[in-house]
């Protein structure tokens, strides 16, 4: 066996320990990362904002109130009525519309115009006989059903 030579290094100080000074991911930024590589969730998550975005503009595909309408020479929103009853206009329940636009539409203020929804059915009630201009007396009219059966 041979003998050990002494280290030449003696009495310096050790080389110093190589620390990652970069500032660490959190919890959150870390949950977010995996969250991202993983295809369905995010599919999930376009869905989910999707749904959101339908639901924001709902009053805009159905209901029985005008999106927007002209009434005695101001501009109305009488759809946002559907998030918040305080967000309508006054103006329509001192006239007392009672929830029915077209006829009131028409017979208060004939220079009014209105953009409807797409459908025109009401969350919160059932739509009336004859409240829609061109509104057929029987909903199942033109299509074969038991109660309504073809001639």
């Amino acid at each position: 066996m041979g003998a050990m030579l002494p280290p030449t290094d003696v009495g310096l100080p050790p080389p110093p320990e190589v620390v990652d000074k970069s500032p660490t991911r959190g919890f959150w930024q870390e949950a977010w990362r995996q969250f991202r590589r993983r295809p369905l969730s995010m599919m999930a998550l376009v869905f989910v904002f999707i749904m959101g975005i339908i639901a924001i503009f709902s009053p805009a595909i159905a209901g029985t109130k005008p999106i927007i309408c002209e009434y005695k020479g101001a501009i109305y929103f009488p759809a946002m009525g559907y998030f918040n009853p305080r967000w309508e206009n006054a103006i329509f329940r001192q006239d007392r519309f009672r929830d029915v636009y077209p006829p009131n539409l028409i017979a208060k203020d004939p220079n009014s115009w209105a953009i409807w929804p797409l459908v025109y059915q009401d969350p919160n009630r059932r739509v009336r006989d004859g409240e829609w201009p061109g509104q057929c007396p029987f909903p199942n009219q033109g299509i074969l059903s038991r109660v309504h059966p073809a001639s």
